[in-house]
């Protein structure tokens, strides 16, 4: 997904054939542009499968490909030349900071967890045993 236009989508596929042994046959890597309502291929390689997609951010069809063949992305679509390495690759991602009211709830059901566990162990620890009755006492007859 494209950070900065949601509704533009990339997916690489493959499908997988066989009875007793499995294998996969890579097709290519497709995009949406309607949030997945339809698709189109971007781009078509029946031999090497991909194991990611990075998005570059805010321009439609411009997505790098890295392969399971190698770590090297590959530009498809209108992506410019290829980095040297994925560090190189701007990815933007979603905001993802707790907001404070979240951190002082976690505070809280801590805290809460701490007091739970010390009353347990109090009460444990002040339970005095239980003094067992003696049994009755039977005769055995010598014969």
């Amino acid at each position: 997904m494209d950070p900065q236009q949601p509704e533009v989508l990339y997916v690489a596929t493959s499908y997988l054939y066989g009875t007793s042994e499995l294998h996969e046959s890579p097709v290519g890597v497709a995009m949406s542009t309607d949030g997945a309502g339809s698709w189109s291929t971007l781009y078509t390689d029946h031999t090497i499968a991909m194991a990611g997609l990075l998005p570059v951010s805010g321009e439609t069809g411009a997505v790098y490909a890295v392969s399971n063949v190698s770590r090297t992305p590959q530009p498809l679509g209108k992506a410019p030349a290829a980095p040297t390495s994925l560090a190189d690759v701007k990815v933007e991602s979603p905001n993802t900071t707790v907001p404070w009211t979240a951190a002082i709830a976690w505070i809280v059901a801590a805290l809460a967890a701490l007091a739970l566990a010390y009353a347990l162990v109090n009460d444990l620890r002040s339970r005095r045993p239980t003094t067992a009755r003696p049994l009755a006492s039977s005769t055995v007859r010598n014969r």
